[in-house]
């Protein structure tokens, strides 16, 4: 049934992601979402079928074939304007067939179109002879109808009230979906401002007006999702959001995500919406890592050559396995504690798994390979955590994140020449990089290169003039001592650290 109808009006961008050719990972489009081919008519043979072809074709076969009949067939004070109006429409014809559509097409189109067949539809002289000398292919003759019986009458007059029915609602529809315009860009603009609530409130707003927007729906479930990254951060500080938490994450599944999915259960962006919003929650939401991981999988179904379901799907099972070892740590020994062992050790399994086909399917994507490196590091395996962000470092040799994690496994490995060049190119590449330069300075300390050491230590305190470890190090420096002395132990060592030693982006303090 596809090959004659087509999957549907407007489903071109979801037939592109089924079933577009995986090479085209290979081009700087690998993540575009096309919504029409490269003319109307081969968008049409996807969306459309050979059934909706064949009805273009011919519908634009007739205009000419009737245009050109008649501009044959009489003679005409303004022919010259009639051919004009008559090339202005075969234009249309050549572009539909080599070019993408748009709206100034569709409108010249039917422009040409229309004003041809008004011009030639006005009476001109023509000689009997020259009308029995047409043949059948050009006998093309004007038919009246007449109704005159009471029920052909009623039911023209139903058809003619009908279509007035018909204009008014499109005029009415066309009202709403300008309001829902409006209401979106001012849900837009409070995004941009950090009002995640008035964002939420204006697109309720034009969901109110077009009920049947997936993409409404759809930002909504990611402005909600913000909105309870807000609130476990509120809880973090110790307040008691438990009662927010619990009603926005109801509304954003079953007000926003789950219809969204029911109007459009093939479209992967609504599933990734919803795996994003799983993955969240994780955390704090027993069975949370289940759900995502359908939701991405559903994804990955339905984008089945694009690497990003497959990098979201490997994130989340990370999150999973982190969430896993917390459980380890409290849980005693015994056979609770060896079956969350095994859980996290599948879990890892699956994700380097996941991960190995997606670069499959893009073997530059640094992202992936960073990835496979975090996932190797919880496996205890850092030679392969150290390859996996080496090929990573070779798809983005300018990605400044890769630098510093290739710089951290070199020194999580003593291999501190290579971690010194890492960190360098990184600051090389942001002289602000104030964890870069933290291990830079430890590898100067611990190879005795002391003043520039406490060049590096110096130039953190400016931006973190309050953080006390940085104080004690530059103290030790300056007394001769290593620097983590009396820090690491009995402190945890900074490279084994959940977080990073010092916080980035903060301004200079300026010395008075």
């Amino acid at each position: 049934m596809r090959t004659l109808f087509g999957s549907g009006p407007a489903t071109f961008d979801r037939d592109w992601m089924r079933y577009k050719d995986a090479s085209i990972n290979n081009t700087p489009f690998w993540n575009t979402q096309f919504n029409q081919g490269f003319s109307p008519v081969t968008t049409f043979a996807a969306t459309m079928g050979i059934v909706g072809v064949l009805a273009f074709v011919l519908f634009l076969a007739g205009l000419v074939l009737v245009a050109l009949r008649s501009l044959l067939a009489r003679h005409r004070s303004d022919t010259g304007f009639m051919i004009s109006l008559f090339l202005g429409l075969v234009s249309m014809v050549v572009i539909a067939a080599l070019y993408p559509a748009n709206l100034a097409f569709v409108l010249l189109l039917f422009f040409f179109a229309g004003l041809l067949m008004t011009g030639l539809s006005m009476p001109t002289a023509q000689t009997e002879t020259e009308e029995k000398n047409k043949s059948w292919l050009w006998n093309i003759s004007e038919r009246w109808f007449e109704f005159q019986q009471p029920w052909a009458v009623f039911t023209s007059s139903l058809g003619v009230v009908l279509f007035l029915s018909l204009s008014i609602a499109m005029v009415y529809y066309e009202v709403t979906r300008i309001q829902s315009v409006f209401a979106q860009v001012s849900g837009l603009t409070a995004a941009g401002k950090g009002d995640v609530d008035g964002a939420i409130s204006a697109f309720e707003r034009a969901l109110g007006y077009e009920d049947k927007n997936i993409r409404l729906y759809q930002t909504l479930v990611q402005l909600r999702t913000e909105k309870i990254r807000g609130l476990i951060a509120a809880a973090s500080q110790g307040k008691n959001v438990q009662d927010d938490f619990r009603k926005m994450l109801q509304i954003a599944v079953e007000n926003n995500s789950q219809p969204a999915l029911a109007l459009s259960p093939e479209d992967p962006a609504l599933w990734q919406a919803q795996g994003a919003l799983y993955e969240l929650i994780i955390p704090y939401v027993p069975g949370a890592d289940r759900l995502a991981f359908a939701s991405y999988q559903k994804e990955i179904a339905f984008d089945p050559f694009n690497p990003a379901g497959r990098i979201n799907l490997a994130r989340a099972g990370l999150l999973a396995a982190d969430s896993a070892q917390l459980a380890i740590n409290q849980a005693p020994q015994g056979d609770d504690h060896d079956k969350l062992v095994q859980t996290r050790s599948q879990t890892l399994n699956e994700v380097e798994k996941i991960l190995q086909e997606a670069v499959g399917l893009k073997p530059d994507l640094a992202t992936t390979h960073f990835l496979l490196a975090q996932t190797a590091l919880r496996q205890g395996n850092i030679q392969k955590a150290i390859q996996s962000t080496e090929n990573a470092k070779l798809a983005a040799p300018l990605d400044i994140g890769i630098a510093f994690q290739l710089g951290l496994l070199y020194y999580q490995n003593d291999n501190l020449d290579l971690s010194r060049g890492e960190f360098e190119r990184a600051i090389s590449m942001n002289s602000q990089y104030s964890n870069a330069r933290y291990f830079l300075g430890l590898i100067y300390s611990r190879t005795n290169n002391i003043d520039a050491a406490i060049a590096q230590f110096e130039e953190i305190a400016k931006y973190n003039p309050d953080n006390q470890e940085v104080k004690k190090i530059l103290d030790n420096l300056h007394a001769g001592k290593p620097a983590l002395d009396s820090i690491a132990p009995p402190a945890t060592p900074p490279e084994q650290r959940s977080q990073p030693p010092v916080v980035e982006g903060q301004p200079p303090v300026k010395k008075k």
